[in-house]
């Protein structure tokens, strides 16, 4: 990912900015605090208070995840939201102070279970001192399985359980879920939709009016690829105004997806990477342009993830998730 960063910083340069709206909502995403846990989902306490402390001087709001959404349905929001999965006792230890003394809402997803247990999770009691505070604690579901792996009734199970058990030791909440690994297909969906749950994923990218509130984007936040420099540039976003088909995939072919789409005539510049590949081909012919990776991607759950300047130092950025069921999680 870093390489992936380092060569967006090389690409913008040479681009032709294009003309943007003018606000964007961003979400991070954290899960560890701490420099003892897998680096791949931490990021150091130091690191983490030095991004709170740019946030606050840049000025950009902070807003609970619920009323981002909200207010991201019907227009563009200049504002981010932070969010933290599994509910580590890093977040109530290490992050919940430095965020109180800012005075920030953050939202804490987490799977019933696990609160408490091994002294790994925050308990019950942290979790509702961190409401108190201003924190939303929300569904991660119940055990934190692959959503994609379970039938209709096993997944509403999975949600409906979470969702029992967080109101019954806290009070009501939100109904917002977290996709555990960020995996879902067209048939989850469909389920949180008819469930009335606002859902976010781990796919990266800007919200904006266009966002569908089934599979909202995140930045995952940590210390491979969320240096300062990453987070002033992943703040700056704005979802690109493409027309591609917008969720996750189950691939099961040997080839990779071609990605096809439509982009607004103002936008003649585009860059497109892959999970693990870097940057991709892109093709533009007329209106339509298309995108795919020369080789599939050994990784259970990959992206081809799409960039184009646009103007006052922003730029245009989403992503499309595809998930190879036949890969296990390493």
């Amino acid at each position: 990912m870093r390489r992936l960063f380092r060569l967006f910083s090389i690409v913008f340069l040479g681009l032709t900015a294009v003309s943007p709206g003018t606000n964007a909502a961003v979400i991070l995403m954290y899960h560890h605090v701490d420099t003892d846990t897998p680096r791949a989902t931490s990021i150091s306490p130091e690191l983490f208070a030095r991004h709170l402390k740019w946030i606050a001087e840049s000025g950009l709001p902070v807003l609970p995840l619920s009323r981002l959404l909200e207010e991201s349905r019907n227009r563009e929001v200049d504002a981010l939201a932070i969010t933290f999965d599994d509910g580590y006792i890093s977040v109530y230890e290490k992050a919940f102070p430095l965020l109180k003394a800012y005075g920030w809402p953050f939202t804490v997803f987490v799977n019933p279970p696990r609160v408490g247990h091994s002294g790994l999770y925050a308990n019950w009691q942290q979790l509702s001192e961190m409401k108190r505070a201003g924190a939303e604690i929300a569904n991660h579901t119940f055990s934190h399985p692959h959503l994609t792996a379970l039938n209709e009734t096993a997944i509403r199970h999975e949600i409906l359980q979470a969702q029992d058990a967080i109101e019954r030791n806290l009070g009501s909440t939100p109904k917002l879920l977290a996709y555990p690994y960020g995996e879902f297909d067209p048939g989850t969906l469909k389920i949180v939709d008819a469930l009335g749950f606002r859902a976010v994923a781990q796919h990266s990218g800007a919200v904006g009016p266009e966002t569908p509130m089934n599979a909202v984007p995140r930045f995952p936040m940590n210390d491979r690829y969320g240096q300062q420099a990453d987070l002033r540039l992943k703040v700056k976003t704005r979802p690109l105004p493409w027309t591609a088909e917008q969720g996750a995939t189950i691939w099961h072919a040997s080839t990779p997806p071609l990605l096809t789409f439509r982009l607004p005539d103002d936008i003649r510049s585009l860059n497109c990477f892959a999970d693990g590949l870097g940057q991709i081909p892109v093709q533009r012919q007329g209106d339509l342009w298309s995108a795919q990776a020369p080789r599939l991607p050994a990784l259970r759950r990959f992206k081809y993830t799409c960039t184009s300047p646009a103007a006052d130092g922003r730029f245009y950025w989403s992503s499309r998730l595809w998930i190879q069921t036949e890969i296990s999680e390493p």
